[in-house]
């Protein structure tokens, strides 16, 4: 089974309440139930996509969204 999850924050990339940790944590514990699992989620200024290893919108893409795959 693939599961897409979108959401606002993600921890430790953008957290803002309670759905960050949710979303930090969820993931893991659905794939150690053989679930395969992406996270998208806005792709905020803020994220150090070398330090996360994010997928962000290239330079001059309209997209907004960072898409977070989790192995």
């Amino acid at each position: 089974m693939r599961v897409l999850m979108a959401a606002s924050e993600v921890v430790p990339y953008a957290k803002t309440g309670g759905l960050g940790d949710v979303l930090g944590a969820l993931p893991s514990a659905l794939q150690r139930l053989g679930i395969e699992v992406s996270i998208v989620m806005p792709a905020y200024r803020s994220i150090d996509a070398e330090r996360f290893a994010a997928h962000l919108p290239g330079e001059g893409a309209n997209a907004w969204l960072a898409l977070l795959t989790r192995a």
